[in-house]
């Protein structure tokens, strides 16, 4: 199956063009249509490097839940990361419409294990088609994918979530603090808004190789991701630019392009290093 293909497979058409998330990937699930919840069982490949859930993952399966609840695809989301969820436990994910406007939703999610808050979410969905577009900038000049070496992961658990994804290194500066990967994830998952907002999380790789700290752990504090457009690509080019880093807090955004250099997404992201 092809990435276009996998998108039309997996998700249903709104409106206007763009595709709603992603649900089958995630394994994301709705126990009760007449409820605004859906959940996930944490499984190895939505998990990171420590065995629990991922947080772009969890990012992605609630922006998936509120673009299904509000009929309307993600503009924008945050994340606040509260506590962890383990391999094998069921997380559940409640949403709120807060508002629905003529062309925007606003819309909140809490992710939750039994009584305990894992994360909070919030979001605007909607869309005005045939608005006019404009973009700016351009991604960063690289080598392509096939010139681009791997980017070693010597502890990452088999099967996990960064196991899944291809993962490779276009280049970085350690003087202006900037690091470029290209990505691509199974059956063209990348092209969706919930795969973008899973790849917003590789802001911390991003640290560890301009820091020449591959092996390093890091705890997200927030995630926020912007969906610019979507377009199939075999590839994205993941542009990261790190801020800075403070009493172990690091602060860095990134800007997603295709291959024919469509910026799809941004991200920025705060995190602490664990050591």
């Amino acid at each position: 199956m092809t990435g276009a293909d996998a998108i039309g497979h997996h998700a249903a058409m709104t409106d206007g063009s763009r595709p709603l998330g992603d649900r089958g990937w995630l394994g994301l699930r709705r126990p009760d249509e007449a409820a605004d919840r859906w959940e996930l069982t944490v499984r190895p490949r939505i998990c990171g490097r420590t065995g629990y859930l991922h947080g772009g993952c969890s990012l992605a399966a609630a922006t998936t839940a509120m673009e299904q609840a509000t009929g309307r695809p993600l503009i924008w989301a945050t994340a606040q990361y509260l506590s962890r969820a383990a391999q094998d436990e069921v997380v559940s994910y409640a949403v709120t419409v807060g508002s629905a406007g003529n062309r925007v939703s606003q819309v909140s999610a809490v992710a939750s294990v039994g009584d305990r808050v894992v994360a909070r979410f919030l979001a605007a969905c909607g869309q005005r088609p045939g608005a006019n577009a404009h973009r700016w900038g351009e991604p960063p000049v690289v080598p392509g994918p096939d010139e681009s070496g791997g980017y070693e992961l010597t502890w990452e658990p088999d099967g996990s979530f960064h196991r899944t994804v291809e993962l490779r290194v276009a280049g970085f500066d350690r003087d202006r603090g900037t690091a470029a990967f290209w990505v691509r994830m199974p059956d063209g998952v990348h092209e969706t808004s919930a795969g973008i907002a899973m790849l917003g999380d590789y802001v911390p790789a991003g640290f560890r190789l301009v820091l020449s700290e591959t092996e390093k752990p890091a705890s997200s504090l927030d995630n926020t991701v912007r969906i610019t457009g979507l377009e199939p690509s075999e590839w994205l080019l993941l542009d990261i630019r790190l801020g800075t880093v403070t009493d172990g807090a690091a602060h860095g955004d990134l800007r997603a392009w295709t291959q024919s250099g469509l910026l799809v997404g941004m991200a920025s992201q705060s995190f602490m290093f664990s050591v």
